[in-house]
Protein backbone atom coordinates (compact mmCIF):
# COMPACT_ATOMS: atom_id res chain seq x y z
CA UNK A 1 0.00 0.00 0.00
CA UNK A 2 3.15 2.50 0.62
CA UNK A 3 4.42 1.94 -3.06
CA UNK A 4 0.50 3.07 -4.20
CA UNK A 5 0.26 6.21 -1.74
CA UNK A 6 4.02 7.22 -3.21
CA UNK A 7 3.03 6.72 -6.82
CA UNK A 8 -0.75 8.49 -6.43
CA UNK A 9 1.77 11.30 -4.78
CA UNK A 10 3.56 11.45 -7.88
CA UNK A 11 1.21 11.40 -10.35
CA UNK A 12 -0.95 13.90 -8.88
CA UNK A 13 2.23 15.65 -9.11
CA UNK A 14 3.66 15.18 -12.20
CA UNK A 15 -0.26 16.65 -13.54
CA UNK A 16 0.22 19.48 -11.45
CA UNK A 17 3.75 20.30 -12.99
CA UNK A 18 2.28 19.48 -16.62
CA UNK A 19 -0.50 21.66 -16.69
CA UNK A 20 1.91 24.59 -14.81
CA UNK A 21 4.14 23.84 -17.66
CA UNK A 22 1.51 23.69 -20.35
CA UNK A 23 0.55 26.96 -19.48
CA UNK A 24 3.91 28.62 -19.01
CA UNK A 25 4.57 27.55 -22.71
CA UNK A 26 3.46 29.76 -25.71
CA UNK A 27 3.93 28.99 -29.27
CA UNK A 28 4.44 31.54 -32.12
CA UNK A 29 2.73 31.13 -35.02
CA UNK A 30 3.81 33.14 -38.07
CA UNK A 31 0.59 33.94 -40.33
CA UNK A 32 0.45 33.92 -44.31
CA UNK A 33 -0.13 38.14 -43.74
CA UNK A 34 3.30 38.04 -41.92
CA UNK A 35 1.84 38.85 -38.62
CA UNK A 36 2.64 36.39 -35.87
CA UNK A 37 -0.09 35.25 -33.64
CA UNK A 38 0.32 33.53 -30.28
CA UNK A 39 -1.33 30.42 -29.70
CA UNK A 40 -1.37 27.84 -26.25
CA UNK A 41 0.38 25.39 -26.11
CA UNK A 42 -2.78 23.24 -25.06
CA UNK A 43 -4.07 24.35 -28.46
CA UNK A 44 -1.36 23.80 -30.67
CA UNK A 45 -1.17 20.49 -28.86
CA UNK A 46 -4.30 18.83 -28.61
CA UNK A 47 -2.84 15.61 -27.08
CA UNK A 48 -1.04 17.14 -24.44
CA UNK A 49 -4.70 18.14 -23.68
CA UNK A 50 -6.42 15.31 -23.92
CA UNK A 51 -3.63 13.48 -21.71
CA UNK A 52 -3.77 15.88 -19.04
CA UNK A 53 -7.83 15.51 -18.71
CA UNK A 54 -7.40 11.62 -18.69
CA UNK A 55 -4.63 12.09 -16.32
CA UNK A 56 -7.23 13.96 -14.15
CA UNK A 57 -9.97 11.94 -14.93
CA UNK A 58 -8.10 8.71 -13.60
CA UNK A 59 -6.79 10.05 -10.83
CA UNK A 60 -9.99 11.56 -9.10
CA UNK A 61 -11.82 8.16 -10.10
CA UNK A 62 -8.65 6.71 -7.64
CA UNK A 63 -8.70 9.08 -5.00
CA UNK A 64 -12.97 8.66 -4.86
CA UNK A 65 -12.60 5.07 -4.76
CA UNK A 66 -9.80 5.50 -1.82
CA UNK A 67 -12.24 7.18 0.12
CA UNK A 68 -15.04 4.84 -0.26
CA UNK A 69 -12.54 2.13 0.73
CA UNK A 70 -11.32 3.85 3.62
CA UNK A 71 -15.24 4.47 4.74
CA UNK A 72 -16.07 0.85 4.72
CA UNK A 73 -12.99 0.53 6.38
CA UNK A 74 -13.99 3.09 9.49
CA UNK A 75 -17.15 1.29 9.94
CA UNK A 76 -16.05 -2.07 10.20
CA UNK A 77 -13.86 -0.39 13.18
CA UNK A 78 -16.92 1.30 14.22
CA UNK A 79 -18.91 -1.73 14.27
CA UNK A 80 -16.36 -3.71 16.67
CA UNK A 81 -15.73 -1.10 19.35
CA UNK A 82 -19.60 -0.65 19.54
CA UNK A 83 -19.33 3.53 19.05
CA UNK A 84 -23.49 3.54 18.54
CA UNK A 85 -23.69 2.06 21.77
CA UNK A 86 -21.09 4.54 23.79
CA UNK A 87 -22.19 7.42 22.05
CA UNK A 88 -25.91 6.40 23.04
CA UNK A 89 -24.60 5.98 26.74
CA UNK A 90 -22.48 9.78 26.91
CA UNK A 91 -25.80 11.44 25.34
CA UNK A 92 -28.06 9.69 28.07
CA UNK A 93 -25.46 11.21 30.52
CA UNK A 94 -25.42 14.63 28.90
CA UNK A 95 -29.32 14.54 29.40
CA UNK A 96 -29.35 13.52 33.51
CA UNK A 97 -26.96 16.60 34.41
Amino acid sequence: MKYINQTYRFLWMLLVVLIMFLFIQDRTIELENGQKKIVSALKAAPELSITVILLLIILTSVGVLRALESRNDWRKIAIEENVNERLNQIEKDKKKI
